[in-house]
């Protein structure tokens, strides 16, 4: 019932359910505290209370820590408020619910509240309220209410003159405005202590300092109140709403402490209430310039109260109000007679019944159970603590599942499944008021899944409530899961070590063994541990002799090595190999060498000894060269041969030269010796090994182990940083993409210098370690496809810093202010000072307000409805001179003066206003530097040039912000790569395009940039372009010239693992013999496994391959490669082997071995392609004794003579000999096999060198708004004119001022008259008002005659132009016409009220000259404002010598003079003796009861008034009787109206009968109407029957002897008289009966005149003088003022028709009427009307 701004800067929410609109406490569907308003501050309410919600409760479980600090709260059980209410013709609801009728007529205190540190003041206004036919009532109704407390916080609402809206102020602010301008939305006023809400016809004013709220409707043309006040102010608060103490019988206490009983009357309660009147000092409404609490408060009104209504209109009025039940309208309706007022009422009280039953409702409460711990299938019981007398009420679908035991308030239900059960129940009292809804808080065992049991404690569980939860469950062994719904997985862990498969044991199973899983056995080199169920290493080295000589144990395995002179076998790793030294080439001998297993021996030449000691061979003591028959000096030596021949030998190492005799070193590397690098030196040679590989036993290579690297493995790996791959055994380091330096730990920033990393211009590069991302400028969001969108900031308030207003812009925001601020930098505003400035739209006086301005008007003047212009009310200059001013009129110490409007000044003749052209005066021109005064009638306008923005304050030009440009900034720019200029919106920076500078211009595509240097290539980047070295060269610093580079030099340039080769612009990478180039590797070619140079056995090796023999052979040591024999075979043991193999002795024994190629016992050759025994890639060929590979074609054979590979590009067919014929530019792939192309899109043909022309065919996806240019192997889209690309490919319209073929051409029209320029041809299209090919033309609107209707004056302004309407005239509503001016109204705008009685007016509706408001007076009436009655007596105006004439306010009237009568068809006054010929004379008597005794009947004119009026009443009477009669008043006595009368007739026994039966019913009373009254008349005379039966016999003769004249059921007739003797009975008419008719008849005519001369006299009466004898004009009825007794106030004209009533103007009535013609006479006071007559010359 509190609103939420009460808690600024806090607030609270409150949350009910849908369906039963229940209010809701648990979490997390309540609502709760603010920690922050959003009135206070938006963005610190979205991030406190809205995000922080969406964390706590959707993304996390801390709900209930969000709720400690925002708790929901609870609902009131009782009302801590109170409700008065006023509505209707006064009727008022205390806060204590007494309902009572106050009919005062002013303004009176409704609530004071006077506390420590708190006041507050309510008060009302009442005024007369109108009835249908527009004349004032009896009744008073409220007009305006206003409040204030002690923060000055105020209100003030009153009834508009339309009497249909609302008059609002709020803390003195009028925001009437406003409150129009808000139409179907809400309108909103805020302040820290006071807040007004509106919305159809309603108006909500909360007090927030003092949880205070009014509600204020409007109907029927009156306002109601309902006051919502705290009952903390109990005993603090008196007035009208009564003694707010919770006790009605003394609701009536007076301000000086004093009680009125409860059950006074009405008018005793009148008095209590005037008591209740406010004054000067305590008044907090607002009053209009020289008004005052006085002029609204009149303490004479008295009203009249229900008892005092006639039955009719009761009867009326309970026919209106569904019978008497409904007081308030029963007295609506009876005093202002106006069934809406009465439907209003009604409709109200039963709004006011209705709200107080609502707020003194109590809330009934039921507490729930404690938590209920159930079962699934088990019975819940929940005893309840419940009121006595409340009944239980189940919500909802579960009706059925509950059973409720109203003695033991207890609720059963049975718990059926584990869903949460949706049991919900209110208590309900006996007025229908239901509690909160509550439940039953349930911890629900859910039976573990009878594989455990529950603790009773709760768990998380997806389906729990705030009121119902799950117990947690213990599982019993081998089972797990919330619910123990699953067998327990020990597999769910992974515990089985090294890889080994973990098989999951059943819930039985786990239990029977012991454990929860099984690992498959152990991986070799592991071995079960059967304490932790891991897998240990097995030292195979300890279990066995895996190894041949040395074992070397490791995690998992072992690795065999040798010992010296050994290595491992190739074909069996666990075995040694022995090596040998000597054919490998690795001993020391000086001569021979030896092989012997594991090592070698040195043998000497025969006549040589070994020296061991000196490891040399030295002569023995026969020297063998003794002898000799050569020179051997310069070789090692000589020695014998077998056939004792003396030969010269070399050393090992070195060969004889049979020519020179000399020893010359041998070439090892020749031979093979060294697997990948050899250098020969002279006797020896030593072997090396490529990168990656370190030398073992001196000829072998192998690879390096990690961490190391290089050549010989010398370098080592330091991989440790972040960014590290792997060691390369190559290249060292190698990184992840991402990182670089020597551990991999140095982070590559990708961004920098690498400007389109980020393919989307909306994103920037952001590098991160290891990598980068590419994110969305500020102000833009990725959408679901990749691209950057626009973010709408003013959506989210935490995205914006605008306090006021926000307005979204393309990748921004700018910030705004509200109506009434002006921009005070870019997020803040300053009010606007419209009243300085001059653009407040105030006719006459103006105040400014923060963000608003109040108008004023003059004395004399009030405001129109529109709160901004002025109506006249009252000519308060009258009194002084008769000024007739074009603007407004005001008294200044005494003296009167014109004024114009706002925007005008003062003719010279001091009446008149004229235009003020204030451009022209540097003072009042209020513009601002750079702006354009444009004068207009009555005002002028600014006008900004193009760049600038016109502010709030329609004065000040500002620049465009960053965002906009164009005329009044009304177009957006989001310059991306630019900026926005105000006047022409974006600019791009160069090499940028498109409307938002968002498409990078390739200006190497569209040949913008020309490369012209050698070696140099275009390169586009974002934003521009520049000639670059093509890839492989550099620019040298000193020539500038692109040279190669050599990246063979840097292992960082190149990727070659061995042999780089320098290309021009690049490198070649390739292998050294023995390896194969694989996908950018060299991989060892097994030679052994492909064609080998040795004669009988192979060894591979890395990089290489070693020959050795068979047994019987020994390797020849000159290549290496061949074998001969160790011991040569006789012929005879040849002959044992084929023809083709070698033989030799081992052992003693033959051994026969075959050439490579051959086997079998005769060496046949072997068909290594059908054997398999082939390395061909793809086609085998033998040979004898080998085979030949050869590939298909496509294909050529690479260096291994084995593998084939793919034809280089621009070759095909076999052999890869043919060069294709493609076009190269336009191929994608020559296929290698035939040749045939392969065309890249955009071409085809045998050779692609024909264009495809795809804007021919549906190939094209050109966006819309764009043309297909077809371009030679592809197209272009290009978009249309006045169209550009943007960053997402689509053609988007030129911005403007810009136009053509990519909006290069600027526009040359004048922006600032142009609407808009085309963007396709740039042709302007101008404002309204501009002309010319750049509209810089002004258009003469007013030289067409047609430009403006009729009665207006064109006026020209640049580029406009303006219709003023003629004086006389006002523009119509629809603004397209000027209307005579109509309602009494006249001058410039229809703006002046005429002065004129419009009543004696020729036209009341228009009764002054439409131009210069002089009066147009009837024929009877004279004067400046019509009010001197013109005597028409004067005149000798009737034709009639026995005739007088009679003065009237409309004219005059012919009165036959006394004793004479009016002829009917003659219409002569002829003498009454002429009818007593013809007819029969009656005299007669009769009183009319009417007040009279002031009426002057010896003044004849009145007298014949009165005595015509008469004659009317009686003629009325008479002629249901009689036809043929005539009326003539004798005499007129005042008292009542006493009149004498003849009644003259033609006599007849009918017409006797009938006069007879008259005068019969006149003895009983009969009512006469009198001027349009009824009127009660007494016939004295003729109160007894003899009296009748005189008339009845004088008019029918007597009766005769023996009858006697009886009256029988009121008729007279003769009858038999038995008891009379026939002599005695004679009646005889005396003239006593003659007499008393004809003093009846006098008197009658006297009151007659009388009351005629008094109502023509009063008519004649005029007022004089200002405020005391002016007369105010309601409708058709006037009202003269009165004067007072001494003591009371003089009310104006305005305050009679509000303030005087029957009543109190039968109190003003004094005296005797004065002289008719006495004009000057003001004691006579009587309300009169204005009677539309028409005038006449004849008798009426």
């Amino acid at each position: 019932m509190q609103l939420g701004e009460t808690y600024i800067p806090y607030g609270k929410s409150c949350c009910y359910y849908r369906t039963t609109l229940k209010f809701i406490d648990e979490q997390p569907l309540a609502g709760g505290f603010y920690i922050r308003h959003p009135s206070a501050s938006a963005r610190d309410h979205e991030i406190e209370d809205i995000i922080a919600k969406d964390k706590c409760c959707n993304k996390s479980d801390f709900c209930d820590l969000f709720y400690q600090l925002h708790p929901p709260g609870t609902c009131y059980g009782t009302s801590p408020y109170n409700l008065g209410s006023f509505w209707g013709d006064p009727h008022i609801r205390t806060l204590d619910a007494t309902n009572y009728t106050f009919n005062g007529l002013g303004e009176y205190v409704l609530l004071s509240i006077d506390a420590p540190n708190v006041t507050f003041a309510l008060q009302a206004r009442t005024e007369r309220a109108i009835k249908k036919d527009g004349n004032l009532s009896d009744a008073t109704i409220f007009t305006a209410f206003a409040a204030k407390d002690h923060l000055n916080s105020s209100v003030h609402i009153e009834l508009n003159t339309d009497k249909d809206d609302f008059t609002l102020y709020g803390n003195g602010i009028d925001l009437t405005p406003d409150l129009r301008k808000s139409l179907d939305e809400l309108f909103e006023f805020t302040t820290s202590t006071l807040t007004i809400h509106g919305d159809k016809g309603f108006l909500r004013v909360a007090f927030l300092a003092l949880e205070i709220t009014l509600s204020i409707g409007v109907g029927a043309e009156m306002l109601s109140l309902d006051t919502i006040v705290p009952r903390t102010f109990q005993n603090k608060a008196r007035g009208l709403l009564g003694n707010f103490d919770g006790k009605p019988n003394n609701d009536f206490e007076y301000p000086n402490g004093s009680v009125l009983r409860a059950d006074a009357s009405d008018a005793e309660i009148f008095l209590f209430g005037q008591s209740w009147a406010v004054n000067d000092d305590t008044s907090v409404f607002i009053y209009e310039d020289g008004k005052s609490h006085a002029d609204y408060h009149n303490a004479s009104y008295v009203p009249r109260f229900l008892d005092t209504v006639d039955n009719e209109t009761l009867t009326k009025a309970y026919k209106a109000c569904n019978g008497s039940n409904n007081v308030e309208c029963v007295f609506d309706y009876a005093f202002t007679l106006n069934i809406d007022v009465a439907e209003n009422t009604k409709t109200k009280r039963q709004d006011v019944d209705a709200a107080r039953k609502e707020i003194v409702m109590s809330m009934p409460t039921v507490n729930t159970c404690s938590t209920v711990n159930v079962t699934v299938g088990q019975n819940v019981s929940c005893s309840l603590k419940l009121e006595a007398g409340l009944n239980l009420e189940i919500i909802g679908n579960s009706k059925s599942m509950v059973v409720y035991n109203k003695e033991t308030t207890t609720l059963y239900f049975r718990q059926t499944n584990q869903i949460p059960h949706d049991i919900w129940f209110v208590a309900v009292n006996t007025d229908g008021r239901k509690s909160l809804q509550e439940t039953v808080p349930t911890i629900l065992c859910t039976g573990c899944s009878g594989r455990g049991y529950c603790t009773g404690k709760t768990r998380s569980d997806p389906r729990e409530k705030a009121y119902f939860k799950y117990s947690e469950c213990v599982c019993f062994r081998g089972y797990s899961g919330v619910d123990c719904e699953n067998v327990f997985d020990g597999c769910a862990d992974r515990p089985c070590s090294r890889g080994r498969n973990c098989t999951r044991l059943s819930a039985v199973e786990q239990v029977n063994q012991n454990r929860t899983y099984i690992c498959s056995p152990c991986p070799g080199g592991f071995e079960n541990d059967p304490d932790t169920d891991d897998c240990q290493d097995i030292n195979e080295c300890n279990t066995s002799k895996p190894c041949d000589q040395t074992c070397l144990n490791r995690e998992g395995s072992f690795a065999c090595d040798c010992h010296e002179g050994f290595r491992l076998d190739l074909t069996n790793t666990s075995k040694c190999a022995d090596i040998n030294e000597c054919n490998e080439a690795t001993h020391n001998c000086t001569q021979f060498c030896e092989n012997t297993i594991g090592g070698f021996r040195c043998k000497c030449q025969a006549g040589y000894v070994f020296n061991q000691s000196e490891w040399s061979c030295q002569i023995d003591n026969i020297d063998p060269c003794a002898n000799a028959t050569i020179d051997c000096n310069n070789t090692s030596g000589c020695v014998l041969d077998k056939s004792n021949q003396t030969t010269c030998f070399c050393d090992a190492g070195y060969s004889f030269n049979r020519t020179t005799l000399r020893c010359q070193d041998t070439n090892e590397c020749e031979q093979n010796i060294c697997p990948q690098e050899c250098t020969n030196t002279v006797g020896s040679f030593k072997c090396s090994c490529l990168s990656g590989f370190q030398l073992v036993d001196s000829v072998s290579c192998e690879p390096c182990v990690v961490p190391y690297w290089g050549r010989n493995c010398e370098q080592m790996c330091n991989c440790v940083g972040r960014g590290a791959a792997q060691c390369n055994p190559t290249r060292g380091c190698e990184c992840l993409s991402g990182w670089t330096g020597s551990t991999c730990d140095d982070d590559i920033d990708e961004c920098l210098g690498n400007l389109g990393i980020c393919a989307d211009v909306r994103k920037t590069c952001h590098n991160t370690i290891g990598s980068f991302n590419c994110e969305c400028i500020p102000g833009y969001r990725e959408n679901s496809d990749g691209f950057c969108r626009d973010i709408d900031e003013c959506l989210d308030p935490v995205l914006n810093v605008c306090p006021k207003t926000c307005r979204n812009t393309d990748g921004s925001y700018t910030c705004g202010c509200e109506s009434g601020y002006t921009r005070l930098n870019s997020t803040h505003c300053r009010d606007i000072d419209e009243c300085e400035v001059g653009v407040a739209e105030c006719e006459q006086m103006c105040e400014n307000h923060p963000g608003f301005y109040n108008c004023y008007c003059y004395f004399g003047y009030r405001l129109n409805d529109d709160r901004r212009t002025c109506r006249k009310v009252e000519d308060v200059c009258k009194g002084f001179s008769n000024l007739t001013c074009a603007g407004y009129c005001i008294v200044e110490d005494e003296k009167a003066s014109c004024k114009c409007n706002s925007g005008f000044e003062l003719g010279n003749d001091a009446l008149s206003c004229h235009d003020i052209n204030e451009c022209l005066n540097s003072t009042l021109n209020k513009c601002s530097s750079g702006a354009t005064c444009t004068n207009t009638h009555g005002s002028f306008l600014c006008e900004c040039s193009i760049g600038m923005k016109l502010q709030n304050d329609k004065r000040s030009c500002a620049v465009c912000d960053n965002y906009h440009f164009g005329k009044d900034c009304s177009q957006s720019c989001s310059c991306i790569h630019g900026v926005c200029n105000n006047k022409v919106g974006c600019v791009c920076d160069s090499g940028w395009s498109g409307v938002s500078c968002d498409v990078d211009i390739d200006e190497c595509t569209n040949n913008l940039m020309t490369c012209k240097e050698p070696h140099t290539r275009c390169l586009n980047t974002p934003g521009n372009a520049t000639c670059v070295c093509r890839e492989g060269y550099r620019r040298n610093s000193t020539s500038g010239l692109c040279e190669d580079v050599n990246e063979c030099i840097d292992t960082v340039l190149n990727t070659c693992g061995q042999i780089c080769t320098n290309t021009q612009g690049s490198f070649v990478c390739s292998c050294r013999d023995g390896f194969l180039l694989e996908q950018g590797q060299c991989l060892d070619i097994n030679e052994c496994k492909a064609v080998h140079g040795c004669e009988q056995q192979c060894d591979n090796t890395i990089g290489s391959y070693r020959c050795s023999c068979k047994p019987g052979f020994v390797l020849d040591l000159f290549d290496r490669k061949s074998c001969i024999s160790a011991e040569i075979c006789n012929t005879e043991q040849k002959a044992t082997c084929s023809a083709n193999a070698s033989c030799s002795i081992s052992d003693g024994s033959v051994v026969c071995v075959c050439p490579k190629g051959y086997n079998g016992p005769v060496c046949t050759d072997i068909d290594e392609c059908k054997t398999g025994q082939h390395r061909c890639n793809q086609i085998c060929n033998n040979t004898v004794g080998s085979y030949l590979c050869q590939c298909k074609p496509g294909y050529f054979l690479q260096d291994d003579n084995t593998g084939c590979q793919v034809c280089n590009d621009g070759t095909y067919g076999e052999k890869c000999a043919t060069k294709c014929i493609c076009n190269v530019t336009n191929t994608n792939l020559c296929n290698r096999t035939t040749g045939s192309c392969t065309c890249k899109k955009g071409w085809t043909g045998i050779f692609c060198n024909e264009d495809i022309d795809e804007c021919n065919t549906t190939a094209n996806s050109c966006p819309a708004r764009s043309t297909c240019d077809n371009k030679p192997g592809g197209y272009t889209c290009d978009c249309n004119a006045g169209y550009i690309k943007n960053a997402f490919g689509q053609c988007q319209e030129c911005q403007q001022g810009r136009f053509g073929t990519d909006c290069n051409e600027s526009c040359l029209c004048d922006m600032a008259h142009t609407s808009e320029c085309k963007t396709n041809n740039g042709s302007c299209i101008c404002e309204p008002g501009w002309t010319g090919k750049t509209c810089n033309e002004d258009v003469k609107e007013c030289n067409n005659e047609a430009t403006c209707s009729s009665n207006s004056t064109c006026i020209e302004a640049n580029g406009s132009f303006e219709c003023i309407c003629n004086r006389g005239f006002k523009r119509s509503l629809l603004g397209s016409k000027c209307l005579a001016c109509s309602d009494n109204t006249y001058g410039d705008r229809c703006s002046l009220t005429c002065p004129c009685k419009a009543d004696n007016t020729k036209t009341p509706t228009q009764s002054c000259d439409r131009v210069n408001g002089s009066c147009l007076c009837t024929a009877f009436w004279k004067g400046i404002t019509c009010e001197e009655d013109i005597d028409e007596c004067k005149a000798d105006v009737c034709p009639d010598s026995n005739a007088f004439c009679h003065n009237t306010l409309l004219g005059y009237k012919c009165f036959c003079k006394k004793g004479f009568v009016l002829h009917e068809t003659r219409k002569l006054c002829e003498n009454v003796t002429k009818l007593s010929e013809e007819h029969k004379a009656l005299k007669l008597q009769i009183t009319l009861n009417i007040a009279g005794n002031d009426i002057n009947l010896s003044i004849e004119s009145t007298f014949a008034v009165y005595a015509e009026k008469v004659v009317s009443s009686l003629r009325k009477y008479w002629s249901r009787f009689i036809k043929d009669f005539t009326v003539v008043v004798n005499t007129l006595r005042t008292g009542s109206l006493h009149v004498d009368y003849t009644l003259y007739y033609v006599p007849s026994t009918n017409t006797s009968k009938a006069v007879s039966n008259a005068l019969v019913e006149m003895v009983n009373g009969v009512e006469l109407e009198f001027d349009g009254k009824t009127v009660s008349t007494v016939s004295v005379g003729l109160a007894n029957s003899s009296v009748v039966c005189d008339v009845y016999q004088v008019a029918m003769g007597d009766c005769g002897f023996g009858m006697a004249c009886v009256v029988e059921k009121g008729i007279a007739k003769c009858a038999q008289n038995p008891m009379a003797s026939p002599d005695s009975i004679r009646l005889i008419v005396g003239v006593t009966v003659s007499l008393g008719l004809l003093l009846l008849l006098g008197i009658i005519i006297a009151v007659y005149a009388l009351n005629k001369r008094k109502a023509r006299t009063a008519m004649k009466i005029k007022q004089k003088e200002a405020y005391n004898n002016r007369a105010f004009q309601h409708g058709d009825q006037r009202v003269l003022k009165f004067q007072v007794v001494e003591g009371r106030r003089n009310y104006g004209a305005a305050d009679a028709s509000r303030y005087r009533t029957w009543r109190s103007l039968a109190l003003g009535f004094s005296g005797t009427y004065p002289n008719e013609h006495d004009r000057s006479a003001t004691s006579f006071k009587l309300p009169r009307l204005a009677q539309k007559q028409k005038r006449t010359n004849s008798f009426n």
